[in-house]
């Protein structure tokens, strides 16, 4: 994804890549709002157009703007990002409280490791990946909104596999650390 998004960012030049990590956040808290709302669809697109969180770091990359500040930015627009996008599971009816919790610890943990650590990319849940697969739970309750296994929805059975594979890449991680930085 990051290849097609590219030329975009290289004709970027007279935009200020922090400016981009600001008004990132906003279709994270579209989406929290939408699923509030039980507005799946829209709530799909507002997480669709996430993607701009993607183009500050490019930015910065291809006009040479890239900052020790601009880094500190991106990573905390990314856990308000996480936490809404995880906090829209629970008011949209795909998650349980408990259950919202935890991935949404998962989540900050994946991305501490890796910061605290100065590990490289490692493990089976990403960002990239998380959203995906949050992505699919939504279309999955908007299309199927009574889907069930065992008598669980099938967005939060989706949403479970998410959670415990993060707590697994934090134990990767964890374990990658212990070895490597002992």
């Amino acid at each position: 994804m990051e290849n097609r998004l590219q030329p975009i960012a290289r004709g970027m030049s007279r935009v200020n890549p922090n400016f981009l990590t600001l008004i990132g956040i906003i279709p994270q808290v579209a989406f929290f709002i939408l699923m509030q709302n039980h507005l799946y669809g829209w709530a799909l697109l507002a997480l669709a157009c996430s993607i701009i969180d993607m183009l500050d770091g490019l930015v910065a990359r291809a006009h040479n703007k890239v900052s020790a500040f601009g880094g500190f930015l991106d990573s905390i627009i990314d856990r308000l990002g996480d936490f809404f996008i995880i906090a829209g599971l629970y008011v949209g009816g795909l998650a349980s409280l408990i259950l919202s919790a935890i991935l949404l610890l998962a989540a900050f943990l994946t991305s501490y490791t890796r910061s605290r650590g100065n590990l490289p990319a490692i493990g089976l849940i990403e960002r990239t990946e998380r959203v995906a697969f949050i992505f699919l739970a939504v279309i999955i309750k908007a299309v199927f909104p009574t889907a069930s296994i065992s008598g669980f929805n099938l967005s939060e059975v989706l949403i479970l596999i998410l959670a415990v594979l993060s707590v697994f890449t934090v134990c990767q991680r964890v374990w990658y650390a212990y070895k490597h930085l002992a």
